[in-house]
């Protein structure tokens, strides 16, 4: 009997020592470990009207941009022609046939100015150099009516004509197309009217003449032609669609149309156009 209640004794005391470090452990809240902080929400990153990502839900236009405008002309700045004249003091019957050459491109810069969300102001300035040539032949004396050919003496003028052409055009586009309709027609928020001035100064006028005398001998000199106007003011009007923009950066289609208020160059086989058409293709910043 004293036996087994020594071998009680044993195995509660065995026990109680084993069980107190863990009930001390939760007895003493400091010592237990620290929770989980809880995950952080995600965050859906949200995207502005023109598609880019940001931390906005939209991005507005900036207020100033400029760039380069590339512009093409589809016809002439000259019209040309055959003419003939024929004088009696002195007798002399000349004919003049006049070609135009120039390049049809002309790159410029271009500026943008938002005055809100609807209207902007658009100021160009490009250069583009413009020619012309007039071939005369100027024939003196009366025809023998015996003849089978016209032998008068013919003396020959040709003359070659280029000129630099600075136009800086002042427009107002308007955005104010947009559908508000269900089924509205959503391209027509990118589009727009545009209208106002332009203005063109002619400066660099070099003008090479050759003539050609009835005896075979010939001449040359650079006397340079002179303008009716070397400025000259008209009003421009058009259309045109925003292609892209992501960001500040943004590209813009334009067709225009300006009708001059006069003439630069005028004699008798050509004349400077006062209508002018043009396509520009913008690129701003």
């Amino acid at each position: 009997m004293i036996n087994i209640l020594k071998h009680v004794r044993f195995t509660f005391c065995a026990f109680a020592l084993l069980a107190l470090p863990a009930f001390a452990q939760s007895a003493n809240p400091a010592q237990q470990p620290p929770a989980t902080a809880p995950a952080a929400p995600s965050v859906t990153p949200t995207v502005s009207q023109d598609n880019t990502p940001t931390a906005d839900a939209t991005v507005k236009t900036p207020r100033y941009a400029f760039g380069v405008r590339v512009e093409y002309f589809p016809e002439r700045f000259f019209q040309t022609g055959y003419v003939t004249v024929n004088t009696t003091n002195p007798i002399l019957s000349t004919g003049s046939f006049g070609t135009s050459a120039g390049s049809k491109m002309s790159l410029g810069v271009t500026g943008e100015f938002r005055l809100n969300h609807r209207v902007f102001l658009g100021l160009d300035f490009f250069r583009h150099q413009e020619e012309y040539t007039q071939l005369s032949q100027i024939k003196s004396g009366l025809r023998d009516p015996n003849s089978s050919y016209d032998n008068r003496p013919l003396t020959t003028v040709t003359q070659d004509t280029r000129a630099d052409y600075w136009d800086i055009p002042l427009v107002v586009r308007y955005y104010g197309l947009r559908n508000k309709s269900p089924r509205g027609l959503g391209w027509l928020a990118q589009a727009f009217v545009l209208g106002g001035g332009s203005y063109r100064h002619v400066s660099n006028i070099r003008t090479g003449t050759s003539t050609a005398e009835p005896d075979g001998s010939t001449s040359y000199n650079e006397i340079a032609a002179k303008a009716l106007h070397n400025n000259l003011v008209g009003a421009t009007g058009g259309f045109g669609y925003k292609l892209f923009e992501y960001g500040k950066f943004k590209a813009m289609a334009e067709g225009r149309y300006t009708r001059w208020f006069g003439t630069t160059f005028q004699g008798p086989s050509y004349v400077s156009t006062k209508n002018q058409v043009e396509i520009g293709l913008s690129f701003t910043y």
